[in-house]
């Protein structure tokens, strides 16, 4: 039973949308591999976690160096953390140097990647009061189509 759990996280690790995601992947996989027992598997997902991420998240820009001091799951959620708080910090910065719906559109392609056509034309024909309602909704959505649920 216990195996299963940790590979269905694994499976939860590989369809996670975006590195936030993955925060709460690790806490689970935390707890379900806390036994002392459970040490050589814990180093095992660590160790796929690690060969993962680089090529599903390269906005994380981790280094081999980076990748190589982290030695266990906690390290490895801790690492994502700070990047959250870090781009948060960037994107705040960057939202002074740009107008909000290039701020928005900048943060949108950060967090999904490439966006569709659609997403362009509703920026350019948004409200200050969706722009500002979108940026809300972006803190929290794990797909792009969230952000735009609320009109």
């Amino acid at each position: 039973m216990r195996k299963m759990g940790v590979l269905s996280h694994i499976f939860r690790v590989n369809n996670a949308e975006n590195p936030e995601a993955l925060i709460g992947i690790l806490d689970d996989l935390m707890v379900c591999l806390a036994a002392p027992k459970e040490a050589a598997l814990r180093r095992d997902v660590t160790t796929y976690i690690k060969l993962t991420i680089p090529d599903k998240f390269p906005q994380l820009k981790w280094s081999a160096t980076e990748l190589d001091a982290i030695t266990d799951l906690q390290g490895l959620a801790t690492m994502l953390a700070n990047n959250v708080k870090r781009w948060t910090t960037d994107w705040i910065l960057q939202g002074r140097k740009y107008g909000p719906a290039n701020m928005l559109r900048h943060l949108l392609l950060r967090k999904y990647g490439r966006l569709p056509d659609s997403v362009d034309v509703r920026l350019a024909r948004a409200t200050s009061e969706q722009l500002l309602n979108w940026a809300e909704q972006l803190l929290s959505a794990n797909h792009i189509d969230e952000v735009f649920l609320h009109q």
